[in-house]
């Protein structure tokens, strides 16, 4: 955990959710995810990427969420905010993935992952999303927010909410296994 991270599960637990954001609680409960990762989708020439890219490295600096980027043409990331990548193995096409950029929060220790944008989004959206795709899925270790429970109403809106709850659920349902990777040209492999 980083020292942000950290400093910012003391203050929730101090403090209570919100201590040290405006948003309530979203800092401590980005920095209370466990064990994931995010499958950055991408291809080389597409210009939403270039704009997505500097939004998910920032974020993924902040929280030390590892990021893999996986080329759906071979190309490098077109951004050049990450040094490695992956190519795709097939993730792409048994998730789905039509549009780039696509981004996916992944738990390589219960292999699931849970769509989290499939197109550009604002880096106060993805947070939303990561949180509660997170929360919805049991990866949020609850003892670093002193027991807080989300509020979902105040962090994301509901057709959203419902929507992700809908992909976790049809996920969790179908029991399929996902290719997962650990590609050694990755700079922030899965762990």
């Amino acid at each position: 955990m980083s020292r942000r991270c950290a400093a910012t599960a003391l203050l929730a637990v101090l403090w209570g959710p919100g201590a040290e954001s405006a948003q309530p609680g979203i800092d401590a409960r980005l920095c209370a995810l466990s064990g994931v990762g995010i499958w950055y989708f991408y291809r080389s020439t597409c210009p939403y990427c270039v704009r997505q890219e500097p939004i998910l490295h920032a974020l993924a600096s902040r929280y030390d969420i590892p990021v893999t980027p996986i080329s759906l043409d071979g190309g490098p990331p077109p951004g050049r905010a990450f040094d490695g990548y992956t190519y795709d193995r097939g993730q792409a096409a048994q998730l789905g993935v039509r549009v780039t950029p696509t981004l996916y929060l992944v738990h390589p220790a219960t292999r699931q992952a849970v769509l989290l944008s499939a197109g550009l989004m604002s880096a106060q959206a993805l947070k939303r999303r990561i949180v509660r795709a997170g929360e919805v899925a049991g990866w949020v270790e609850r003892e670093l927010l002193g027991g807080a429970t989300p509020d979902s109403s105040a962090n994301t809106p509901r057709a959203a909410a419902v929507a992700e709850d809908s992909i976790l659920k049809r996920m969790q349902a179908s029991g399929r296994r996902l290719p997962w990777t650990s590609s050694k040209q990755s700079a922030h492999p899965l762990r």
